[in-house]
This record gives C-alpha cells, structure tokens and sequence, in this order.
C-alpha cells in the first residue's frame, strides 16, 4: 500500500494517481491507483529543491501481487564502491522543449556502478555513457540482489547540445539505507 519516490514528483493527495506494475504504456494491465496520503522527508524545501529528495506515497487500497507487480523490499545495508546496480526509469528520449519531451513505450533500464559518496544521503552512480535522462526522478535503484536501494534524485554536469541527458556524468539516488528508519515510521 506504499510507495517509495522522489520528493519532488509528488503533490498532494487525490491530485494524482499511480500505475502499479507498468512496464508498458500501452498495457490495460496496470491498473491505476489514487493516492490517499503523502509524506515527505521533513528536510526538503520545496521551493528551493533542497534536502532529502525522498518522499512515501500511501496508496487509497492494497496492491496485490501477480505477475506484472511485486512487493519491493528496501535495502537496509550499505552498497560498497564498485557494486554494480541497476536504473529504471521513463526518462524522455526526445525533448521537444524545455519542459516537453517523449517518454519510451517501454520501461527502460540500465546498469551502473556505484561512485565514492558526494553528498551525504545519497548514492552516486556512473558508468561512461549511461545515464538518467528527465523524467527518471523517483524511479528505483535496484541492488544486485534485487532490493531498492536508492530513489533518483537528479544528475549533474553540463548537458551536451540537443541531448536530454547529462552523459557520463554523475547521477544522485537518495540512499534508501540511511532513511530506512524514516521510511518504515510512514
């Protein structure tokens, strides 16, 4: 009945619903779900895009599981440098504007390694020309034993001219592991 996201994708309760077990845009097999609470971490500053980028989304009923939807189990130890990972996401693939683009039809995803930490609160990932694009925010970052082990953030660096996405560059998931506490209490 929760969902672990991105501070700054969610708004407020009844203003938006969640597709559960999506892996294809056009599947009449995900059903959505209307959301009857939101929390988010008390550290993030909306207006300034500040804190931790981590938020639980409470859905209206129960999810069950079948072969689209599984129940996603948190991380709660640290991943060590070098530990490879996986990203999902429904990051644009065509930006028609600043605040437009396309996302894929199918869900994407990617592998990466896991960088010497950045920032506190976060994992940070690379791996040459692979990266998040927009529209990835709140996806999960999946350990090598399948637990979400981080929520995407954001990325940095200097975006190459008609591209969407910051290529080699470094990419933030808020740690699931150091707010396991926060997350559970939700």
């Amino acid at each position: 009945k929760k969902i672990v996201t991105a501070a700054h994708c969610v708004h407020d309760p009844g203003v938006f619903t969640v597709r559960i077990g999506l892996q294809n845009r056009s599947s009449p097999n995900s059903p959505k779900i209307s959301v009857s609470n939101v929390r988010i971490h008390p550290t993030w500053i909306k207006e300034t895009k500040k804190g931790i980028d981590i938020a639980v989304v409470t859905l209206e009923k129960n999810v069950q599981p079948d072969s689209h939807i599984a129940y996603g189990v948190l991380q709660t130890k640290e991943l060590s440098i070098g530990e490879n990972v996986t990203i999902y996401g429904w990051g644009w693939i065509k930006e028609y504007n600043s605040t437009h683009g396309e996302s894929p039809d199918k869900l994407q995803k990617t592998n990466l390694t896991v960088k010497a930490p950045m920032k506190k609160g976060f994992l940070t990932v690379q791996y040459k020309n692979k990266t998040i694009c927009r529209g990835d925010s709140g996806g999960p970052l999946m350990s090598k034993d399948g637990k979400i082990a981080g929520v995407c953030s954001h990325g940095t660096g200097s975006k190459l001219p008609d591209h969407i996405c910051f290529l080699g560059d470094l990419n933030y998931y808020t740690k699931v592991s150091e707010f396991i506490d926060w997350i559970m209490q939700q």
